[in-house]
């Protein structure tokens, strides 16, 4: 033990200094290798260098534009907005698409050149994260910005509000940009925004972790020149906590309207509540005199209560396109009516009206010829001519005119709620929604355009076959099935009732007309209304004496092509009345029937002014001029009826699901989604 140590020690020793120098050469000899080496590497190029990392840099926020690329896939509650740089450019920007099982988000900024019709798309790496339920304001100046939203994962799992800051974009250079700033809004979807001036403002929305769900009632202010958050202190009154309502500028004021929102109690079910009414935030330099005022209930005639609906402003009116009510069948069960309706909100006037198309020019022709028949017919009844010669009469006349008169259904977006709409150049643009049929929750990928200063029709830019729409989630088809079967053999039943009906008729005169109205409440005309229900056509003659009614129903050909043209005079008259001065248009007003006036009280209210006109047109007098007299003013009373027809169904419908709100909202399948469809 320790023998080998001392001996190792021992020749150590007798080595003595040379064995230290011996060492130190090597490492010098060493150290000099090393050197020799670094000096035979090239030497770094720092340009090169340099250039590698700009090359990285605009790598990550390098901007590719697809030109003429395929439309934007299916989706909802995403953005479309006009560029203010270039008015025949849209911009859609994110949005989800449901199929039943999965969820897809989307990031993509798509352009849509409405001259060429085409698409473009631009990407970067440095973009938003995909979401929905966002908003998107643009400046004059052609600054994007963008704020808010929510992500949800495929399987519905996980879903979260972005809390990054607000993101922006230069459409000149179409290169994004995140901008972080302090103090600014909590996170959340549903939310508003419209742009005042150099303000973008803020409001409501709702914020949603699967354990706790938060309305909003705040209103913010972002400066675009200064890039900075301001909170509105704003004391009572103010509008309720909401989302998904509709917010835009007009002037000096920003209007608020509708949303949905829950009331939450402790240890009871949260109740839905969607909103009607209107607010105003009188705008301000001075930020801290920025007030909220409540509208009175406007006038008019406003849409039905509705959730889902989308805004946008034209020339001093908000246009409301669309949207879902909730009627309460029973306790247990709730029927939801999809719109497709317009409307317009006078914004000064605080009143609303339907937006109705007014006939194209050939369908003016058509309605002439449809008034020029009608008149020689009633010539024919009137004169006692020879029943050879009123034969002659009758063949002398144009048939097709007659046929051409009936007007064919215009076409018109579906029903749908959660579209976007944007307008540019008074061309009012749509695209996408949601559309259910039965248990099937349907995604849109259409778009329309509406000229809002003609109204003359809808414009299909990109058409949508729903039957190809997939849907991977459970419905209701074979339960469907059945009830479909039923539905068919009612028709049949119902058919072969009208059929035997119209036999009666032809046998009884307007006699049998009337008994056929009468009976399970069917329509004689057997046309159909856009919402698929019957329509009950007037009967002109009721006020008239029998011989007339006898006569008139020799040849009723001319007289169903009136009905047929009856809802487009009104909408003429809107052409019209521009060219009117104040008196005439007063004397107008007076000469519109009332919505509960009959034809008799009609024509006692207004007789000395139709009877004038039949003393200008004729020479008759005393009991020939009453008649002549009356039938003019039964030819404006009944041209009224279907806008009038339209304004009653409208009352009714708002009594009805104003009794059906006041209940409580009972149970839904799938509460947690269905239920966010009303707050985004």
């Amino acid at each position: 033990m320790g023998g080998g140590r001392d001996k190792k020690k021992k020749r150590k020793a007798a080595a003595g200094p040379a064995a230290g120098a011996k060492s130190k050469d090597k490492e010098e000899q060493k150290k000099l290798r090393k050197q020799k080496k670094e000096l035979d590497e090239p030497e770094e190029d720092i340009d090169a260098l340099l250039e590698e990392f700009n090359k990285s840099e605009q790598d990550k926020f390098k901007v590719t534009e697809e030109f003429d690329c395929p439309p934007p896939s299916r989706r909802c509650n995403a953005s479309l907005t006009a560029n203010p740089l270039n008015p025949a450019e849209l911009l859609l920007f994110g949005g989800e698409f449901y199929d039943g099982r999965t969820v897809h988000m989307y990031n993509e900024l798509f352009r849509y050149n409405t001259e060429k019709k085409e698409w473009r798309k631009t990407t970067s790496p440095n973009s938003p994260g995909p979401r929905s339920s966002h908003q998107v304001v643009i400046t004059p100046a052609g600054r994007l910005f963008l704020w808010g939203g929510e992500f949800v994962s495929p399987n519905e799992t996980n879903f979260f509000h972005w809390k990054e800051g607000m993101w922006t974009m230069d459409l000149k250079a179409n290169a994004w940009e995140r901008l972080d700033m302090r103090n600014a809004p909590p996170p959340r979807s549903g939310h508003r925004m419209t742009l005042w001036k150099h303000y973008i403002v803020l409001f409501g929305g709702f914020f949603d972790n699967v354990t706790t769900t938060k309305y909003y009632d705040d209103t913010w202010l972002f400066d675009t020149l200064e890039f900075k958050w301001i909170k509105l202190d704003i004391p009572e009154p103010r509008p309720p906590s909401r989302s998904g309502c509709q917010l835009f500028t007009h002037n000096d004021t920003v209007c608020l309207f509708g949303g949905y929102s829950k009331v939450f109690v402790k240890g009871k079910k949260p109740v839905g509540v969607v909103h009607s009414d209107v607010w105003v935030l009188k705008m301000s330099p001075q930020v801290e005199s920025i007030r909220w005022e409540r509208r009175k209930k406007p006038g008019g005639v406003g849409p039905t209560q509705r959730s889902g609906c989308t805004m946008t402003v034209h020339k001093g009116r908000g246009i409301l396109f669309g949207g879902v009510s909730d009627v309460q069948e029973t306790e247990e069960q709730l029927e939801s009516i999809y719109h497709n309706d317009l409307y317009q909100y006078q914004i000064d006037a605080n009143k609303w009206f339907p937006l109705t198309l007014r006939p194209s020019a050939g369908a003016k022709r058509n309605k002439k010829k449809a008034k020029a028949a009608q008149q020689q017919q009633r010539r024919q009844d009137g004169s006692d001519v020879e029943s050879g010669d009123e034969d002659d009469a009758a063949e002398g006349m144009d048939t097709d005119d007659v046929s051409e008169a009936n007007p064919v259904e215009p076409i018109a977006p579906c029903q749908r709620f959660n579209t976007m709409l944007t307008v540019s150049r008074n061309i009012l643009y749509m695209f996408g929604g949601i559309l259910e049929d039965k248990s099937k929750e349907i995604t849109l990928n259409d778009m329309w355009a509406l000229n809002l200063d003609k109204l003359n029709e809808w414009v299909p830019l990109m058409v949508d076959d729903i039957q190809k729409a997939e849907w991977l989630g459970e419905n209701s088809d074979d339960d469907d099935d059945d009830d479909d079967e039923d539905d068919d053999d009612d028709d049949d039943e119902e058919d072969e009732d009208d059929e035997d009906g119209d036999e009666d008729a032809d046998e009884a005169g307007d006699g049998g007309q009337d008994e056929r109205k009468k009976s399970k409440g069917r329509p004689a005309s057997g046309k159909k209304s856009k919402d698929g229900k019957k329509r009950v056509a007037r009967n002109a003659g009721d006020d008239r004496d029998e011989d007339e009614q006898e006569e008139g129903d020799a040849d009723d050909a001319p007289e169903e092509a009136t009905e047929a043209m009856a809802d487009l005079s009104l909408k003429e008259k809107s052409e019209e009345e521009e060219n009117l001065t104040e008196e005439e248009r007063k004397i107008r007003a007076e000469l519109e029937p009332l919505l509960a006036e009959t034809l008799r009280e009609y024509f006692t209210r207004t007789s000395v002014h139709w009877q004038i006109r039949a003393r200008e047109e004729s020479e008759l007098t005393g009991k020939a001029l009453r008649r002549d007299a009356f039938e003019l003013a039964q030819e404006h009373f009944d041209e009224a009826q279907p806008e009038l027809e339209k304004m009653r169904e409208l009352m009714r419908q708002n009594e009805a699901i104003a009794a059906a709100t006041a209940k409580a909202a009972a149970d839904r399948a799938e509460e947690q989604r269905m239920g966010s469809r009303y707050r985004r």
